[in-house]
Order: structure tokens, then C-alpha cells, then sequence
């Protein structure tokens, strides 16, 4: 692990929002001494530009090792194929992969080109029940692709599917193509690098295409417990409506649409559609993004 300045404005000036005491399971799956380590963890929020990010943060090492074993079965008490089963025969009202699509379907055929076939492209595509679900509900022909950096998961996906899965940490250009569709769900708080990134699925999207992306609320903080999942070390950093508006037009995008949605778990959901801009021109970093003094009060539980 290791410390360093904020990733937006390179600031050094921070508050705790929350400190992190428990055992964090997804530390003992890189090294088990990440849990001893004398320094106190905690979730921080950046005094200059308002952004909140774990510190310290993970080294892409220990990012990679962690992928490495993200899913073991040993860790997750059921096979890959025991998950891809129990969640793609979820009912359709309990489904929210079902739901997801059903809201996709007439913002994809209103806004992309027609075509014969379109292509999805899924980032970070996990076992595939998002794409087995997108495939078998989607309106039109499809052809689905896919990048995963877990092998067990990568592999499910491609052979439960039939369809490219590649196992890799996501870079531009793997499939050599342009996509009429990108789906970025639940990875960018993974990301250590998370304007590399949209840069790269900028590449890889086709020039009337579209993106859609979806990443966990900062507000988790306060409706989450102190020690849920989505509170561990896999979440490097913790997005704003204007924190992720500022990184997605940092990386050439136009934002069409932004909201914050509730979700039935007591968490919160970013949604973003992007599109790529006309003019490459980054809008300047205005300071602040948002009132650092607003993300501390997320500690009162």
C-alpha cells in the first residue's frame, strides 16, 4: 500500500470520513499483513477539490494480485457456474440485470445507428449474467465481447456465452474494433486510473456509439455498514455526481445524461450515458468540485 497525493487536483491536505478498523477481506486475498499494518486505513475526503478515495491506496501490484483471486471459490462459497445459475434464473421482477436492460432498450434503438447487428462491449464482464442477460432480452441482433481480469470468471463467461471474453486488465484496442455499445458497470471505483480508462474505451468506441457506465455513490458511506463490501479496499475511490461528470469530460466525453438513482439495499447508484465529444478541449479543474464539509457529514450514521 501506499500513500499518495489526491488522484484529481495532486492535493495532500485531507480529512477522515471514516476510519477503517475491521478485517478487510479483500487485503488478506493480496497479503495478510495488509490488515496489521501499524497506519490506521480510512476512507478520506480530498480538502482542496472535495474528491474521496481509500488511504493509502493499492499499488497496481497488489490491484493485479488481488484480481488474481478475486473470485475463488473458496472465498465466494460457490462455483462460478453455481453464480452464473443463481443469478441469470432470478426471477424478472427480482432481477435487476432484467431491469437494467428493459430501462437500455429504447435509449439504445432511439440513439444508436441502425444496423443489422450491433456490438456490446462489456468492461469488466465478471462471469457474464449482466451480458447472458442484455443477449437474451435485448431488442435487435447482437454480438457481445468481453474483457475480464479474474481467469476463472473470464472463462465462464466466454464458454457459458460462446462468445470473446478476454482475460486481461482492460486496455484499448484488445478485439482490434470499434463497439456500437460499451458497458462500464460496477468497475471505475476499481480503477486505479479511472481517466486512463475512459480514455481507452474512447478508442474503442465507435463514433456514433454510446456508453453507458453505473459506480456506487459516495453517500454508501452513510446508508452502508461500516464494513460492508462495497466500503472494502476493491473500492478505491468514491464518486460525486461532479466528480464523475470532471473525469468523464477530462477524458473527451460529452455527458448526455447523470443522475443518482436509490437502489433496494439501502445503496446508491451513479448512471451515466456518454457519448464522445466533438472538441477534444478539456474544461479546466474548477476548485472545488464539491464542499469537502458536505462529504463529512456522511459520518453521521
Amino acid at each position: 500500500m501506499v500513500k499518495e497525493p489526491c488522484y484529481i487536483c495532486k492535493g495532500s491536505r485531507q480529512e477522515t470520513v471514516v476510519e477503517q478498523t475491521f478485517k478487510d477481506p479483500y487485503l488478506g486475498l493480496i497479503f495478510d499483513h495488509l490488515n496489521d499494518e501499524p497506519e490506521p486505513r480510512a476512507i478520506v475526503v480530498c480538502m482542496d477539490c472535495g474528491f474521496v478515495s481509500h488511504f493509502p491506496t493499492l499499488t497496481l501490484q497488489e490491484i493485479r494480485i488481488l484480481y488474481k483471486r478475486y473470485r475463488d471459490v473458496s472465498f465466494r462459497s460457490e462455483t462460478g457456474d453455481q453464480y452464473f445459475d443463481r443469478i441469470t434464473s432470478l426471477p424478472k421482477d427480482q432481477s435487476l440485470n432484467y431491469q437494467k436492460v428493459q430501462k437500455l432498450n429504447p435509449i439504445l434503438d432511439r440513439v444508436l445507428p441502425k444496423r443489422p447487428v450491433r456490438t456490446i462491449y462489456d468492461v469488466g464482464a465478471g462471469g457474464g449474467v449482466f451480458l447472458k442477460t442484455f443477449l437474451d432480452n435485448a431488442w435487435g441482433s447482437w454480438e457481445a465481447y468481453g474483457v475480464e481480469a479474474t481467469r476463472a470468471y473470464a472463462e465462464l463467461a466466454a464458454r457459458r456465452l460462446s462468445i470473446p471474453v478476454a482475460n486481461a486488465m482492460y486496455r484499448p484496442g484488445l478485439f482490434g474494433m470499434r463497439f456500437d455499445f460499451i458497458t462500464v458497470i460496477k468497475v471505475l471505483e476499481h480503477a486505479r486510473d479511472p481517466i486512463k480508462l475512459l480514455k481507452g474505451i474512447r478508442r474503442d468506441l465507435g463514433n456514433e456509439g454510446l456508453v453507458y457506465i453505473e459506480v456506487p455513490s459516495f453517500r454508501e458511506i452513510r446508508t452502508l455498514p461500516v464494513d460492508h463490501d462495497q466500503l472494502t479496499y476493491t473500492h478505491l475511490y468514491f464518486y460525486s455526481e461532479p466528480v464523475l461528470r470532471y473525469l468523464c469530460e477530462q477524458a473527451s466525453f460529452e455527458v448526455i445524461s447523470l443522475e443518482e438513482v436509490p437502489q433496494p439495499a439501502g445503496d446508491w447508484d451513479l448512471v451515466a450515458f456518454l457519448r464522445k465529444s466533438k472538441g477534444r478541449r478539456r474544461k479546466p479543474l474548477m476548485l472545488p468540485l464539491q464542499d469537502y464539509r458536505e462529504v463529512l457529514t456522511l459520518t453521521q450514521r
